[in-house]
């Protein structure tokens, strides 16, 4: 092969090498992302791809707080939008787990500071097992709905279909649920993901 046969030849080879580098790399960021991370590492599991939620069949539990309050108890179906919110489906009565999961929950919330009022916490029951009157006094800001009829048994399994009841769940400001933590995680980790979630889309 000549020695301008061989230009010939790389030539178009070098273009497409700088063409495909680029493409690879974006490829390899959208389908791992934790490679790419620098100086961060998640403690919770990314919700991969996020699952849209549809808020439905959910009513505010008497003798709580939120935004639902002058909606005739119904949690309306923008509820989700425009905060991050930290979600927890419960049993109703609210054990060891429970407080645990509301105690992280609601430290994390602190910890976030200036981005302290984009942030929104919701407790989510069964219809038929609201918690006592006790739990709003000992976790103040907390909202708490039930899930009513088929509509609300199906919002709680948009979460427990990625993971099981008892966790805690991250939805963004979209609606988008993005992030889990067991209720073994620990909940240093809930406050540093959550601080950096916000760091980055502030």
């Amino acid at each position: 092969m000549t020695k301008t046969a061989k230009r010939v030849w790389l030539t178009p080879a070098l273009i497409f090498v700088v063409v495909l580098i680029p493409l690879v790399f974006a490829v390899l960021v959208y389908v791992r992302p934790a490679w790419f991370a620098l100086g961060h590492t998640n403690h919770g599991q990314l919700v991969r791809p996020p699952v849209k939620i549809t808020v439905k069949g959910l009513v505010q539990a008497p003798g709580t707080s939120g935004p639902a309050a002058a909606r005739r108890m119904a949690l309306p179906a923008g509820y989700l939008n425009g905060h991050w919110t930290l979600v927890y489906i419960g049993a109703g009565s609210c054990r060891a787990d429970c407080k645990a999961a509301m105690y992280a929950m609601r430290q994390a919330r602190l910890a976030t500071g200036e981005h302290m009022r984009n942030v929104q916490r919701l407790y989510v029951v069964p219809a038929r097992n609201a918690p006592g009157a006790g739990f709003a006094a000992d976790w103040p800001g907390v909202t708490v709905a039930l899930g009513t009829g088929t509509d609300g048994t199906a919002f709680m399994h948009q979460f427990t279909a990625v993971r099981p009841a008892g966790s805690i769940y991250i939805v963004d400001p979209n609606g988008l649920l993005m992030m889990t933590f067991s209720k073994q995680a620990n909940p240093e980790g809930l406050v540093k993901d959550l601080r950096h979630l916000l760091d980055v889309n502030s």
